[in-house]
């Protein structure tokens, strides 16, 4: 029990302190390794409380039941994993998007808790015909876990020799905070015109061509 109690409160303690006082690094799936610590304090508990073979199982099936609408709602939704919607984006750009295509990703966003460019890692095969602009150095030229991404600006000059460009960036009410963005002044300056565009949950992704 003790050994399950310090199992759950350290690494939760040490990662709140550290975000609460040098740089925020909490997410979820950082503690998701203390679920053993906490089904062994439960089943600790249950034990204590269960005089009766039958009292433990009522209990086992009222926790059973209390966190199955999680489980089928929450955990199996489109956007289960902290919102992401990378199958989403993938399959929008596989059904639509044709070979030789370029393709702009906006990272200077506020988009949490990653920055944009991971999404291309998430699916790369969806992304593999498409002439990549924004791509700066790969992970495995950097020794690192993601390739980085170039800021819109830098894009300027192979853009001018593409026809379609797909735009993937934050998601926002149409006609605002895009607007506002290098992603879409540097197309714009080009004479690109927005064709159409896809909302999802954290992304936005944006057709547009001369």
């Amino acid at each position: 029990m003790t050994v399950a109690i310090a199992w759950l409160v350290i690494p939760t303690a040490a990662i709140l302190v550290w975000s609460a006082f040098v740089v925020p690094i909490y997410t979820p799936r950082y503690l998701c390794f203390t679920a053993p610590a906490l089904a062994l304090v439960l089943g600790v508990c249950i034990g204590a409380l269960a005089v009766k073979p039958w009292v433990a199982a009522a209990v086992l099936s009222a926790f059973a039941l209390a966190g199955a609408p999680n489980y089928l709602l929450v955990q199996r939704g489109p956007y289960a994993k902290y919102g992401m919607d990378y199958s989403q984006v993938a399959d929008l750009i596989t059904a639509k998007a044709a070979h030789g295509d370029c393709l702009l990703v906006n990272d200077t966003v506020t988009f949490m808790p990653a920055p944009m460019r991971p999404l291309l890692a998430a699916r790369p095969d969806a992304y593999r015909p498409l002439v990549d602009l924004s791509l700066w150095q790969r992970a495995t030229d950097r020794n690192d876990v993601f390739d980085t991404n170039l800021i819109p600006e830098a894009t300027a000059g192979p853009l001018s020799d593409c026809h379609v460009v797909w735009i993937i960036t934050q998601a926002d009410v149409p006609g605002q905070r895009f607007e506002d963005t290098a992603a879409y002044g540097v197309p714009n300056g080009q004479g690109f015109r927005f064709l159409d565009r896809w909302q999802f949950n954290l992304v936005q992704v944006i057709e547009a061509a001369k």
